[in-house]
């Protein structure tokens, strides 16, 4: 294990790395304010394994049986009227998947 986070497991196995998002209290994984501070971290840890070399391909998985992440968290969206607010949560979790992309190496949803 590379990486361990209350939500996501980083590992490696020969040079194929894995990014394991579950959230153990919920049925499903969401994009949620619990989840998008973790992104920080975890980019800076793929983007120095990707800088050593250590990884050829990230894969990207689900600890669910089910599904991969069901979308934004509608508890964490419902409280909030205000347009604007709900149009930075969207762009914060878009800007953590765009991250995806500019990784350098292949990647894999699975």
């Amino acid at each position: 294990v590379i990486l361990k986070l209350e939500d996501v497991t980083i590992y490696k196995v020969a040079n194929i790395g894995f990014v394991v998002f579950n959230m153990l209290d919920r049925p499903v994984n969401v994009m949620n304010l619990r989840l998008m501070p973790q992104f920080d971290r975890i980019f800076k840890v793929l983007e120095t394994c990707v800088a050593q070399r250590q990884f050829g391909v990230i894969v990207f998985a689900s600890g669910k049986n089910e599904s991969f992440i069901a979308g934004a968290d509608i508890d964490m969206l419902y409280p909030t009227t205000k347009a604007a607010e709900i149009e930075a949560m969207a762009a914060q979790g878009q800007a953590g998947f765009n991250k995806i992309g500019e990784l350098g190496i292949p990647t894999i949803a699975a």
